[in-house]
């Protein structure tokens, strides 16, 4: 590690007398960097944005905005600071206790995550709604520019998801997260966290159940509770699917 990472430190806004000091990596999170760093004797985390954000979709202004919404509801880590022109965020430190899919088999451990996650779908936020169409036309292009073969099914599918995104999104926006995996979801016992909100925006809470079914080997049966229209769920499921291949080709 460098203390390069630490550029800057003097222009937070955190009352900051000396350099922080650089503890070590933190594990979990495969978009960006995360450190943990001393603050005058408190730890924190210091999130180092990826320099693959525009490929990925991201829209750090957004993120940003997001970050202030859900971070007052106690649904997050509290946000410290966010420099979108840096690209670093600093947040509350929560520990690293991070739920595994088989945590989510318990019906009381299940029953946080959905409460948790039925708040996030009722935060009132005047962003843009998601284009989903426009979202798998930018993979598309992102993946075609390395020139990566692909299969003729992933093709086809394009092809069928482009004919019924626009029906999926006639329902009205919500704050969706899009990215509910493992890694995403830390319990500081006293409180569930989720993490990572560079691919949250206005959408459909359809596809954050599609991420719970296919990231935690949940069925539709395990989300009662969870505010969502069982009609939309194939469709949402396949959107998942598909970006999530295109997002790993980007990745990897």
């Amino acid at each position: 590690m460098t203390v390069e990472l630490l550029q800057g430190w003097q222009d937070w806004p955190l009352g900051l007398t000396q350099q922080p000091e650089l503890l070590r990596r933190l594990e979990g999170g495969l978009t960006n960097k995360s450190y943990l760093i001393d603050v005058g004797g408190t730890q924190i985390v210091l999130r180092v944005n990826s320099p693959n954000s525009s490929a990925l979709g991201i829209n750090r202004q957004h993120e940003k905005i997001i970050l202030e919404k859900v971070s007052t509801l106690g649904v997050c880590p509290e946000v410290y600071h966010v420099d979108v022109d840096n690209g670093i965020c600093l947040s509350q430190f929560v520990g690293e206790n991070y739920w595994e899919d088989i945590t989510a088999q318990l019906a009381s451990k299940r029953q946080r995550l959905l409460a948790t996650l039925n708040k996030v779908h009722n935060v009132e936020c005047e962003l843009p709604t998601r284009d989903y169409g426009h979202y798998i036309n930018h993979y598309w292009q992102e993946v075609s520019a390395l020139d990566i073969k692909l299969a003729d099914e992933i093709y086809r599918e394009r092809e069928f998801l482009l004919t019924v995104v626009d029906e999926f999104s006639s329902e009205p926006a919500v704050l969706t997260h899009h990215d509910l995996v493992t890694s995403n979801v830390i319990d500081s016992e006293s409180q569930l966290y989720i993490l990572d909100w560079e691919y949250a925006a206005m959408g459909q809470a359809e596809f954050d159940v599609a991420s719970l079914i296919r990231e935690w080997d949940l069925s539709a049966q395990d989300l009662h509770g969870l505010e969502y229209r069982r009609d939309k769920l194939d469709v949402a499921l396949r959107l998942y699917d598909h970006i999530y291949q295109l997002w790993y080709f980007l990745q990897y």
